[in-house]
């Protein structure tokens, strides 16, 4: 077996641009930064000493809001030359600097009440907008959906799935229409009221893997929602570990008749149970070995 080690060449390297129509000024010792935006946005303005691959990106804020009333931002990073001697014979600023949308929800989403609807009940679609354009798929942001500040252990699973969807940015009236990226919420495994939502997107700095290798976290502000679902599962455990298993599920109607229906990863039917409570609980109990052969 042969080992070796593996240079890596600057030319080499890819990295993520920034926003398109990023312009830079020299003013004194300062440089200003000016890039074309959109009220609801928000950005991240990374800078680095050198551009060398071991420099290091360091983050001049990550939570800067667009002008409210322009269509541009402007951001003065204050003493950059005596900070960045390189950048008074630099034939590129934009070595130096990097300019990212950080990932939110497309619209405001606070006080909003998530209910899913008569045709997904349980859960929403949420879209998300980042403002670029993803030139490499090695590039694409990772989006988490933080819930309470958590985010769950099984959190695609079980809580949000990303998928691509046709959604209505305007109103009712004046419907606009466009595809969407975003995460499915599926919130009736919580229990019904007052929620918080944050993303956390996480960004690949270079196209390395190894000691060169930087990465970027980001969170946009967090909103409130409420959930209101008729049935919630906030009890119930996705994975069944054991031989015996119960069901459990919380009922806004109090009186009220259910059925539960068993079903494997193919959609089979394997087992189903009815029952009536008169409290909201509904609960059942299920030993696995029971139905072994069945469902082998």
């Amino acid at each position: 077996m042969l080992v070796g080690l593996v240079t890596v060449r600057a030319s080499d390297i890819v990295e993520p641009p920034s926003i398109g129509g990023l312009r830079f000024e020299l003013n004194s010792s300062n440089i200003v930064l000016a890039w074309p935006s959109d009220r609801r946005e928000s950005f991240a303005v990374l800078w680095r000493s050198t551009i060398a691959l071991e420099s290091p990106w360091n983050i001049l804020t990550d939570q800067l809001h667009a002008s409210p009333n322009t269509d541009s931002t402007t951001f003065i990073d204050v003493g950059a030359l005596k900070r960045i001697p390189a950048l008074a014979t630099a034939t590129n600023i934009a070595d130096y600097y990097r300019v990212f949308v950080i990932p939110d929800f497309w619209f405001d989403m606070t006080g909003i009440e998530l209910d899913g609807g008569p045709k997904q009940c349980g859960e929403d679609f949420l879209p998300l907008y980042n403002g670029s354009k993803e030139t490499w798929d090695f590039f694409k942001p990772e989006v988490i959906l933080l819930v309470d500040g958590e985010p769950n252990s099984d959190m695609k699973l079980f809580h949000a799935e990303e998928d691509i969807e046709r959604v209505n940015l305007g109103t009712r009236k004046t419907p606009r229409w466009t595809y969407s990226r975003g995460l499915w919420f599926k919130h009736d495994s919580l229990p019904n009221g007052e929620h918080t939502l944050q993303l956390r997107t996480s960004f690949n700095l270079n196209s390395t893997i190894g000691p060169y290798s930087q990465y970027l976290t980001l969170t946009n502000n967090l909103v409130h929602v409420q959930t209101s679902n008729d049935i919630t599962f906030a009890e119930f455990q996705p994975l069944i570990t054991g031989s015996n298993y119960t069901f459990i599920a919380r009922s806004v109607a109090l009186r009220v008749g259910w059925r539960y229906e068993v079903r494997d990863f193919k959609g089979h039917f394997l087992a189903n149970h009815t029952g009536r409570t008169v409290n909201g609980d509904i609960r059942w109990g299920l030993g696995f070995a029971r139905y072994s052969r069945s469902f082998a």
